[in-house]
């Protein structure tokens, strides 16, 4: 699914971290254009802001900062609302990524 430019998503993603299992994430996105997009996620507590989403063909690629850890992500949106990806932290095998769109709405 091709995200539209001037759309907020509100999604509920989790990744399945080592230690604490599936791992929720409020997150929030931003598309500004056909390539980019910026927004922000809650977990365990603390928010944690990206600025630097990149759109490639079907990809959305971004990269989260979390206690000095850069976590970088692979996620596909599809048709049904449903989010599917990766995510690579340093020492770490590939840590699935899952999630929903819970809403869409155009940026004010």
């Amino acid at each position: 699914m091709k995200a539209t430019p001037g759309t907020e998503y509100l999604t509920d993603i989790q990744v399945k971290a080592p230690i604490f299992g599936w791992v929720k994430i409020a997150t929030t996105i931003d598309v500004d254009s056909e390539t980019s997009f910026h927004g922000s996620g809650k977990v365990m507590g603390r928010t944690v802001n990206f600025n630097d989403g990149v759109i490639e063909g079907e990809d959305y690629l971004f990269q989260v900062t979390i206690k000095s850890m850069v976590i970088k992500i692979r996620a596909q949106l599809h048709e049904d609302d449903t989010i599917t990806g990766e995510a690579h932290a340093p020492k770490y095998r590939p840590l699935k990524v899952r999630g929903t769109i819970l809403s869409k709405s155009t940026i004010k």
